[in-house]
């Protein structure tokens, strides 16, 4: 406590130290709750993006095979023409 003599009367001031650490406790706890709620959104955001990327891996995966598919289908119809193309050059004299 704290008594000052001000133009002789006694004035009392309080120590607020202890209220001043009480309020910055207090602020402290408040902050580090809305830390703790920032980071737990994030965490379910990271986990959610994490689903997405496996989601787009699989899928990525799948239109490889696709595209390997379609390839291999392409390369045997190139390889059947290409023969085809060969028997009638055989076949038909090319007119010189």
């Amino acid at each position: 406590m704290h008594y000052f003599i001000i133009n002789t009367r006694f004035i009392y001031l309080p120590d607020l130290t202890k209220t001043f650490e009480k309020e910055e406790h207090s602020l402290h706890n408040v902050q580090q709750e809305k830390v703790s709620e920032e980071l737990e959104q994030l965490k379910r955001e990271l986990e959610l993006a994490s689903e997405n990327s496996d989601h787009i891996k699989l899928q990525i995966g799948e239109l490889q095979k696709k595209i390997t598919e379609r390839k291999e289908i392409m390369e045997d119809f190139i390889g059947k023409q290409q023969a085809l193309d060969h028997k009638i050059n055989k076949t038909i004299p090319s007119s010189q």
